[in-house]
């Protein structure tokens, strides 16, 4: 018998890519979303407008044994929803006496944050986001007592996402199709990021392994702890590999607009919310993925190298999808 696993919040960036994986690994696979379902889900995905209630998934899909939480509010709603949709998935775990899996960052930390950041690296929020991330593994630790378990998978930003909205989409590359790049910090600065689609890979090996692992426990996935220097490097590679450029480096690297935010913080939400997180731009750090490496084993097979992770985001980049087909069709002329 297959496997079964519900994932909330399933049309989510993370949680197309979990579609993908899950299935792609045998396992039957349940998709909650709030909205029609999307015109590229994957075949043999179960696609559910479900409300999160327990009584609802209970009954419907008592067979689940692992929940993974891939709800993420925009920033301007998390500090009212994150928590009440957390506090549902966990009531939703219990009912179905399933494995809750997380998707944690590195906001729990906050500033100045630690180099090198273990598994058990001490939280010291410094932010709104990050006392909120740390009071919802507090709520997942916490939950053992109540028969929850739990595993917290924790990442740096994510590169290569099919639905838009992250750093890299919306900051660095948003103006390459003009030759430009932009970066939010330093260039000299070490930068945790992380591959959507391996990040997916790991939660299905996490999933699959479950019952191994204590009651709550965390883990962090190695990524790619890089320079802006070496992202944007690899940025300008990948468009002289997709023809979109004739030269290996003619794209300019522009200021991210932080002082336009400063001034306008007031009058657009979004804008303070990410004047919040410019820190984590000016703190150099990486995430240290040997525990979950161990507990993989043979099956932790080497993530891609940058270029290779680049050259993908870039394919599935819908901005520019017109000019790549406009250079397949004229190379074929």
């Amino acid at each position: 018998m297959r496997k079964t696993v519900l994932i909330l919040g399933a049309t989510g960036r993370l949680g197309h890519s979990l579609l993908h994986a899950f299935r792609d690994a045998g396992w039957q696979v349940v998709a909650q979303g709030r909205g029609p379902a999307p015109k590229d889900l994957p075949l043999g995905v179960d696609y559910n407008r479900g409300p999160l209630d327990p009584v609802y998934w209970s009954h419907r899909y008592p067979r689940a044994s692992v929940v993974v939480h891939a709800i993420n509010p925009q920033y301007s709603r998390w500090h009212k929803e994150a928590i009440p949709a957390l506090r549902a998935g966990i009531a939703i775990a219990r009912a179905l006496g399933a494995r809750l899996i997380f998707p944690g960052n590195i906001y729990n930390y906050g500033f100045p944050m630690p180099a090198v950041i273990g598994n058990d690296a001490p939280e010291r929020a410094t932010t709104r986001k990050g006392a909120i991330r740390v009071e919802m593994e507090r709520m997942l630790a916490a939950a053992v007592a109540d028969g929850v378990r739990s595993v917290v998978l924790r990442a740096g930003d994510f590169i290569g996402a099919e639905r838009p909205g992250t750093w890299f989409d919306l900051a660095i590359t948003r103006d390459i199709r003009g030759g430009a790049l932009c970066y939010p910090g330093p260039l000299d600065v070490v930068h945790a990021w992380q591959d959507v689609d391996t990040l997916a890979t790991r939660f299905v090996q996490v999933a699959a392994r479950e019952q191994l692992l204590p009651d709550f426990v965390r883990f962090n996935v190695e990524g790619h702890a890089v320079t802006g220097t070496e992202l944007l490097d690899a940025a300008a590679r990948a468009t002289f590999t997709l023809g979109l450029t004739t030269r290996r480096y003619p794209l300019r690297i522009k200021r991210f607009p932080w002082p336009m935010l400063v001034l306008g913080q007031w009058l657009v939400r979004d804008w303070r919310e990410l004047l919040e997180l410019r820190g984590l731009w000016q703190q150099p750090h990486v995430l240290d993925g040997n525990a979950l490496r161990k507990f993989i084993g043979d099956e932790y097979e080497h993530h891609e190298t940058l270029d290779e992770v680049v050259l993908r985001a870039l394919r599935r980049d819908p901005r520019l999808q017109s000019a790549l087909v406009d250079d397949t069709l004229h190379s074929h002329a």
